[in-house]
């Protein structure tokens, strides 16, 4: 995502847009955020998938949905989009 090297080490700065839908194509929830992301130099040296956690969460029934999050760097335009598909089932007895 293009991070860039600063005087610690490396830094991005990134926008997040995250949306829910359910099977129907309905809209459920949004968010969006805009984080600074940075790792030491010596972090990023042994940092081998080079991935990112961001947690959240959104209560909803048992179905099936469907999650995208866009990311992009907003200093140099670089970015993707991660789709997935998933079915909650109900809680058993």
């Amino acid at each position: 995502l293009g991070y860039r090297r600063h005087a610690d080490g490396m830094v991005a700065d990134l926008t997040l847009y995250v949306s829910v839908e359910n099977a129907d194509g309905r809209h459920l929830a949004s968010s969006y955020h805009y984080f600074r992301s940075s790792f030491t130099s010596e972090q990023w040296e042994v940092w081998q998938d080079r991935s990112l956690a961001v947690r959240g969460w959104l209560e909803t029934p048992p179905g099936s949905y469907r999650i995208s999050a866009l990311v992009r760097n907003v200093r140099t335009g670089q970015g993707g989009v991660v789709v997935r598909k998933l079915r909650l089932a109900g809680a058993g007895p």
